[in-house]
C-alpha cells in the first residue's frame, strides 16, 4: 500500500511527500524479507533524488536492517535459553513418578519451613513503660511559663489610628 501511496504522490509531483511515505514505510520492511520495497525506493531516489537523498535512504536501510538483527539474535538466545533449561520430567512427563504440580508443593514446603526457622523468636510480649509522673505533676508542667513565649494580642495592629474606645481619630 505504501508503494502505490508513493507512486502516486510522485506522479503528482509530490517527490519530498513520496520520499516521506517510503522513509515511514521503511520501518516495518524488513530489507532480508521485503528486497522489493528498498529495490523500489533505490529507483526512486535514483530517479528524482541525488547523491545524500541516496546516502539518507541507504542509512535508513542499514538502521532498519540492525533493528531487525538485534530482534532475531534476542529471540533466537531466548529460544535456545528455554531449550537448554528442559529437565528430564519435561522431556519425558511421568518417568520420574512424581509430577510438576507435587515437585512446586514439595519446595514450597520446603521454603515454608525455611522461612519459620529464620524468623527471630520473642521471649515475650513487649509492654509499654508506666511512667512514675502523675496526672497532676503534668498539669504543672504544662501551666509552666515559657520564657521563649511570644505574646500576641488580639487587637488589631494600628493603635494610632484608634482612640481609647477603639474609634477612629481625624487627625
Amino acid at each position: 500500500m505504501c508503494l502505490r501511496f508513493a507512486d502516486m504522490e510522485s506522479k503528482l509531483g509530490e517527490i519530498d511527500r513520496g520520499r516521506a511515505i517510503y522513509s515511514y514505510c521503511s520501518q516495518i520492511c524488513d530489507p532480508r524479507m521485503t528486497a522489493t520495497f528498498w529495490q523500489t525506493w533505490k529507483e526512486f531516489e535514483i530517479r528524482h533524488g541525488n547523491e545524500d537523498t541516496i546516502r539518507e535512504m541507504l542509512r535508513i536501510k542499514r538502521s532498519v536492517q540492525a533493528t531487525y538483527n538485534t530482534q532475531v539474535n534476542f529471540m533466537s538466545s531466548q529460544m535456545m535459553k528455554a531449550t537448554t533449561n528442559a529437565t528430564i520430567s519435561d522431556l519425558a512427563p511421568g518417568q520420574l513418578g512424581l509430577d510438576d504440580m507435587k515437585l512446586l508443593e514439595q519446595q514450597a514446603q520446603q521454603l515454608a519451613a525455611e522461612a519459620e526457622q529464620d524468623k527471630p523468636k520473642l521471649k515475650e510480649k513487649i509492654l509499654f513503660v508506666r511512667s512514675d509522673t502523675s496526672r497532676s505533676e503534668l498539669a504543672e508542667l504544662a501551666k509552666q511559663a515559657n520564657p521563649d513565649e511570644i505574646d500576641i494580642e488580639d487587637e488589631d495592629g494600628d493603635d494610632e489610628d484608634q482612640g481609647p474606645e477603639g474609634e477612629l481619630q481625624h487627625h
